[in-house]
């Protein structure tokens, strides 16, 4: 006795995983014999009209399970019944959508990475705010494969973003995922302050700049004169000349970790002030021999200043006997030898110096 051919059903399209809205087609194989029409069932009762090899079933409501037979004219006339292959319909997937940083600092990349399941056939698509308001494809915006890249992140990028898994050959869609909302976080501040010297800058000085930043710690600094950025210039504190190197500067910070860099600072203008002459006033004068006469010598208002007194030439300081640093000094019980020379213009000159705090 010669056994009946096998008959098998199996799936056409589409394959893996069956979503609801899909439509099914389904074969049945008898490999031995040809001219075969074909019966087909579901759940063991028979389809009326279906005599083909290949059927067409919606989903969800015609998944059960499928059996097939053959029958012909010649010997053999039939063929045996195939194992009943059962139809399972598969709950749509929801999306689930991560963002790496976030919060983003300014400038930053942020990644919006989309994912439903281990299946390789979906591709995805990125909303921001509402499902009808695509993310599309940019110099900043990039995609490729699941994850959504946005570059040198700005203000403008903040806000709720979703995302959707989609087979589009079959034309499934996920879930949408939950939403989540990228922020943003101010970058830290850098501050440029003059620590010394303090006051009025003059030609000759040197003042040393220092470059603040309050959050966050490791930072190396850039330096900019007038915009130029100072080579080899990374400690928080730089030293410049004057009147030479007088200008308006400017610093930021960078560091290893997030956030890598600072806002710039404002730009500090460092001025110089031409130097101020001394002014001297002598009182009584003329003097009576045995009266005190009083010096005064002053430059402004600023109590900064220390002050010397010279008798004809600048290589003859009077005598700091009763001087102070407030530029008055008193000669008392004056005599002849107090007097200036007659070739000198002045009765007394006045030398100020300023003190550094």
């Amino acid at each position: 006795m010669n056994a009946l051919p096998m008959a098998s059903v199996k799936i056409v399209t589409p394959q893996g995983l069956l979503y609801p809205g899909e439509t099914v087609t389904l074969q049945c194989d008898i490999s031995d014999y040809t001219d075969w029409t074909y019966r087909w069932f579901r759940y063991r009762e028979e389809l009326l009209i279906q005599t083909r090899t290949t059927i067409t079933i919606s989903l969800p409501d015609q998944a059960g399970q499928y059996q097939c037979v053959g029958r012909r004219r010649s010997r053999p006339q039939m063929s045996y019944y195939s194992s009943a292959l059962p139809i399972i319909v598969t709950a749509l997937p929801k999306a689930t959508l991560t963002v790496k940083p976030n919060p983003v600092f300014p400038g930053e990349t942020v990644s919006l990475t989309c994912s439903v399941g281990s299946d390789s056939s979906w591709s995805y698509q990125w909303y921001k705010y509402r499902n009808d308001n695509v993310v599309s494809q940019s110099v900043r915006h990039t995609i490729t494969g699941d994850t959504l890249n946005i570059s040198r992140v700005a203000e403008s990028d903040q806000g709720l973003y979703l995302c959707q898994g989609e087979i589009q050959s079959r034309s499934i869609s996920s879930i949408n995922s939950d939403p989540v909302t990228i922020t943003m976080n101010a970058l830290p501040m850098a501050s440029v302050k003059i620590v010394t010297p303090q006051g009025l800058l003059y030609p000759g000085e040197t003042v040393t700049l220092q470059c603040d930043i309050s959050d966050y710690t490791d930072w190396t600094y850039r330096w900019f004169r007038y915009r130029e950025e100072l080579l080899i210039q990374t400690r928080t504190t730089i030293t410049i000349s004057l009147p030479d190197q007088a200008g308006q500067y400017q610093c930021v910070g960078r560091r290893r970790s997030r956030p890598q860099m600072s806002y710039y600072s404002s730009a500090l203008p460092i001025i110089v002030t031409a130097l101020p002459k001394a002014t001297l006033t002598v009182k009584p004068n003329p003097v009576f021999p045995g009266e005190t006469v009083t010096l005064t010598c002053s430059v402004g208002s600023d109590s900064s200043w220390n002050y010397k007194c010279f008798k004809d030439r600048k290589d003859n300081v009077v005598s700091q006997s009763g001087y102070s640093n407030i530029g008055v000094s008193h000669i008392s019980r004056a005599g002849v030898s107090d007097q200036a020379s007659t070739s000198s213009k002045q009765v007394c000159v006045s030398f100020a110096s300023k003190s550094v705090m």
